[in-house]
Order: C-alpha cells, then structure tokens, then sequence
C-alpha cells in the first residue's frame, strides 16, 4: 500500500510504502438463548519505503496495534435481546515524529471498551433499542 499525504497537525508530507500480512478469525457460539459472537485480527505490518524520512523504515504503522478483537455475548428472548460487547486492541505506535531518534518514542495503550445493549420489539415491524458505549469509561 502507498500513501502520499500532509498531515496538518505536524505540518509534514509523507510519501510512504506499506507490507502487512495477517489474519481474521471469526465465530459464533448458540448455547440455548444465549450467544456469543468472537473475532480477532492480527496484522504484522511495516514501513517499508519513505521518500521524505527514510529513518522510519522497518517501523510499524502508526495507530496498527498487532491484534484487535471484539466478543458480543446476548441473551435472546421472546420479546428482545440483551448483552455486552467488549472491544479492544494491545498497544500501538504513535510514532512521534518530533523524536527523530526514535519514531516508536510514543505508545498508545492497548484498550478495551465495554458496551451493553438491549432491544424490545414492540410488533413485528418495530422495536426499541437501549445502547450505552463505553460503559466504564476507559
């Protein structure tokens, strides 16, 4: 992948070149009532051309954590649903581009942000739903 771009905030071009490799999994679980949705994506990714900085090769991308996965579990009744959903990530790069010794200087924690919902169908043709993102604030 290429990208060619100014990012505003720095006030600098990029001009670079990308590899990534990785893989998706995905399922889903039904135990009654209750089910449990599940998928993850690791990405191995690199810089591996820059025209305008090229001390940042071999780098990961900025903003590429390796994994990020989410899992819904929901309880199905007769009249709605309801359940949580996690989603996360591990830690990622920043890639402080004011430190030019070290690019990677700067890491973003990895997260998990814990959403729940709830859905009453009032007829067939329409239902109420409940969301609360970010449930804890994290």
């Amino acid at each position: 992948t290429q990208e060619q771009n100014f990012e505003a905030t720095s006030q600098q071009f990029f001009d670079r070149e990308y590899e990534s490799k990785g893989i998706e999994l995905e399922t889903t679980y039904y135990i009654g009532d209750f089910d449990v949705r599940a998928n993850l994506t690791w990405t191995d990714s690199e810089i591996t051309k820059d025209v305008i900085n090229p001390d940042v090769v071999g780098n990961t991308p900025r903003r590429q954590a390796d994994v990020v996965y989410s899992i819904t579990g929901r309880y199905n009744f007769d009249e709605g649903s309801a359940g949580i959903n996690l989603i996360g990530t591990t830690d990622s790069f920043a890639q402080d581009n004011f430190d030019q010794t070290d690019p990677n200087a700067l890491i973003l924690d990895g997260y998990v942000q814990t959403n729940a919902f709830a859905q009453y169908n009032l007829s067939d043709s329409l239902s109420v739903s409940l969301n609360i993102n970010n449930l804890f604030e994290t």
